[in-house]
């Protein structure tokens, strides 16, 4: 993925949902689920590490810091009203997921509410 937003938001959605049903996260938990590279999963983990949204503990796994969290369930909930729309005007759900997970990012807030309240 190009865009370093939408990667982050990628790894962070992933982190998010291992953590509903997993104690413990390691890296190649995260690479089996998006089908990544063991090294490019160590790569952006450090990243993201680095960058405060993640926290990296040989014990612990992999956990997301408050930030990192909050991150990951917002661009969740972005994409959820986005899939959900785009599925309601008859895209397929494998293209509306593909599609809101890319554009997610870029969008705002505003949108993104006005979308879930024309569906309500």
């Amino acid at each position: 993925m190009k865009d370093a937003t939408a990667s982050r938001n990628v790894y962070l959605r992933t982190i998010l949902r291992l953590s509903n049903c997993k104690a413990k996260i390691r890296n190649i938990d995260i690479a089996k689920e998006l089908g990544y590279s063991r090294p490019s999963v160590t790569n952006a983990l450090k990243k993201l590490s680095g960058d405060g949204f993640v926290i990296l503990s040989e014990s612990n796994g992999i956990t997301l810091t408050p930030i990192g969290k909050e991150i990951a369930e917002e661009s969740e909930w972005r994409c959820n009203i986005l899939i959900e729309h785009f599925m309601r005007i008859g895209v397929p759900e494998f293209e509306s997921k593909e599609n809101a997970f890319r554009i997610e990012h870029l969008v705002t807030n505003e949108l993104i509410r006005a979308i879930e309240n024309a569906l309500s």
